[in-house]
């Protein structure tokens, strides 16, 4: 038996990320229930198809998330060869072995999965890095573009838009008839899209209580200022994974 037998795990990411979580969840025993708080949408416009056209005149591309990779290369299509003397980072394991399912190869990936670290490292590596394509969704942090200014000359590319749930019958009703053991959570935006679609129910508060997982400190953050009282994270390890260990550890303690 795992130590998450009996536990029911809510896993509020988007629709074509969270199967891979809940079968995490599974093998440790637990019982995840999905309802996706968000969904994403590809940026197909002129000044994306521009960035792609001209993509040889890069010699760094960056991906922070594995999102950012999917919907890069959709709008990348068959249209050319990759350049050849392009330079690709990406922010962590997930991103970069998304990069490896279309074929290319990260030549730098920091050793934490935060844009904090990816800078100071990218920095401190590479002291004249060259024209940098920074690609992100419209909800990315800026704190990668922040620390690469006045460094390196880079433009940003917006190839996806975060979206969030509306309709709140799908979470409430869920909440309402499954006695949950913990919520997860795996970036501020479910954070805010649960507190949108929750906040006038009547249990609101109870809801707060429950004990809620999230994937690395700017998520905790978001939940610890949405008001969840009992909010965990994973240590070091940012990753689903993590996620996984660490509700493991927590439930076999409490018994």
């Amino acid at each position: 038996m795992g130590a998450l037998t009996g536990r029911k795990i809510l896993v509020t990411r988007a629709k074509n990320q969270a199967g891979s979580f809940s079968y995490k969840v599974r093998q440790a025993g637990g019982t995840p229930i999905e309802v996706p708080l968000l969904h994403f949408a590809l940026r197909d416009n002129q000044e994306n198809k521009r960035y792609v056209e001209q993509l040889h005149e890069y010699a760094w591309i960056f991906f922070t998330s594995s999102n950012g990779v999917k919907f890069f290369f959709e709008l990348w299509g068959e249209k050319a060869p990759w350049p050849t003397n392009l330079k690709v980072g990406a922010v962590g394991e997930k991103t970069e072995k998304m990069l490896n399912n279309y074929g290319v190869r990260a030549d730098f990936v920091p050793s934490t999965y935060t844009a904090e670290v990816m800078a100071d490292e990218f920095l401190g590596t590479f002291h004249d890095p060259g024209p940098t394509l920074l690609v992100r969704g419209n909800l990315s942090r800026d704190v990668l573009p922040e620390a690469l200014k006045g460094h390196v000359f880079f433009q940003s590319m917006t190839v996806y838009d975060t979206l969030l749930t509306k309709d709140h019958r799908p979470l409430t009703e869920t909440l309402e008839h499954i006695p949950f053991d913990a919520y997860t959570f795996t970036s501020p935006s479910t954070v805010e899209a649960f507190i949108r679609l929750s906040h006038t129910h009547k249990d609101f508060k109870t809801f707060l209580s429950v004990p809620c997982v999230c994937i690395g400190p700017t998520t905790e953050k978001k939940a610890k200022q949405e008001g969840f009282l009992n909010v965990l994270m994973p240590e070091g390890h940012y990753t689903t994974e993590g996620m996984t260990e660490l509700m493991e550890s927590y439930f076999s303690e409490k018994g």
